[in-house]
């Protein structure tokens, strides 16, 4: 199975309360589950790789907090709710020194994951794949992140609201790494299949079309 197909479906099956098993990549298994507030992270392995996997949006709150981004250099209050997991993350990724890293979510998740990538970054090389993620830092933040050993790839589908947020962009916020563009089989210049684009259906079909 392609990474990003991969990555994608841990992503998404974050959303299921770890409830469906049937739709898992094989020989897959959850290492743990974290809390905090709304926000949720799920770690898992294989024999290759840990994957830490960020949960997106899932209440009125998060949806406030995603607008709150501040004056300074990064998304201030995404930035401020990953700090919440930042300790026990680090603790237990360290055990696992010996496969490869991999941090992943959508939207809100994908944020969560760009700043748990800069943090882990400073142990050991590692992936990050995004998916509609918003961006996070303006440009002295984005410099720093893109110099350090993360290889980031953001994937989004074309006109996706969040990922290619005007009001955000006005604010001074940039993306980070690479970013893959899907192509959208609707109409997307209206706020409607704005939204379309960015919603999880619409992603699942575009990754799969892509990777297989």
């Amino acid at each position: 199975m392609h990474p990003i197909k991969k990555a994608w479906i841990l992503s998404d099956y974050i959303y299921l309360d770890c409830e469906v098993h049937n739709k898992l990549p094989p020989n897959i298994e959850c290492v743990t589950m974290l809390r905090r507030g709304s926000d949720r992270c799920v770690i898992w392995k294989d024999n290759d790789s840990l994957y830490i996997v960020f949960r997106g949006s899932d209440d009125i709150k998060d949806w406030l907090s995603n607008f709150d981004a501040g004056w300074g250099g990064e998304h201030d209050s995404i930035s401020e709710s990953y700090e919440g997991f930042t300790k026990d993350i680090s603790h237990i990724a360290k055990h696992y020194l010996n496969l490869d890293w991999t941090i992943c979510g959508h939207s809100r998740g994908g944020a969560l994951a760009t700043f748990c990538a800069e943090n882990l970054s400073m142990i050991k090389p590692l992936s990050c794949i995004t998916f509609g993620a918003p961006a996070v830092y303006r440009k002295e933040g984005r410099d720093h992140y893109n110099r350090l050993p993360i290889d980031h790839t953001n994937i989004f589908v074309r006109g996706d609201i969040v990922a290619t947020s005007k009001l955000i962009h006005l604010a001074g916020f940039r993306h980070v790494g690479k970013e893959v563009v899907l192509p959208a089989s609707f109409l997307n210049n209206f706020t409607f299949f704005r939204v379309k684009a960015h919603l999880r259906g619409t992603l699942d079909s575009a990754v799969k079309k892509r990777w297989k």
